[in-house]
This record gives C-alpha cells, sequence and structure tokens, in this order.
C-alpha cells in the first residue's frame, strides 16, 4: 500500500518505513519511501535474513535514514 502523498515542506524530507517478518522470529525485510523536498518519490526494499518484527523495524527505519545521506538530505521527517 502506498502511503499518502504529503508534499515536502520547508525544505523537509519525508520518509515512510516498515519492516516485517513471517513469524516472531521468522524471514524478515523492510522497506522505504521517502519524498524529496521537490516531490520525487523514492522506494527502496530489503531482506533481513532471520530475526524478531522489532528488529525489521529498526533495520528499515536504518536502512531509510543511510538512502537519506545518500541523496543529501539535510532535514527529514
Amino acid at each position: 500500500m502506498k502511503p499518502p502523498h504529503v508534499p515536502a515542506k520547508n525544505g523537509h524530507w519525508i520518509s515512510y518505513t516498515d519492516g516485517a517478518c513471517r513469524g516472531n522470529p521468522g524471514p524478515a525485510s523492510g522497506g522505504a519511501h521517502i519524498v524529496s523536498p521537490d516531490g520525487t518519490e523514492h522506494n527502496f526494499k530489503q531482506t533481513f535474513g532471520t530475526m524478531t518484527n522489532n528488529q525489521a523495524e529498526y533495520l528499515a527505519l536504518i536502512m531509510a535514514l543511510k538512502e537519506l545521506v545518500k541523496c543529501g538530505a539535510k532535514d527529514a521527517i
């Protein structure tokens, strides 16, 4: 499901993340949907191996933060 589009304000990047696993622990993956200040949308996904749901959630957030740095983001919400 695609998150609702919220236009970036004041030069902020917007990040939506989610991590999940099948079973707990179980095979896990995560994804991030990032919107740049000009409205450009970026999508990232990754499998993480076997872990708990909370670990997958945190790794999805870390993945998004790394991608924001690569994109040159200075402010993100």
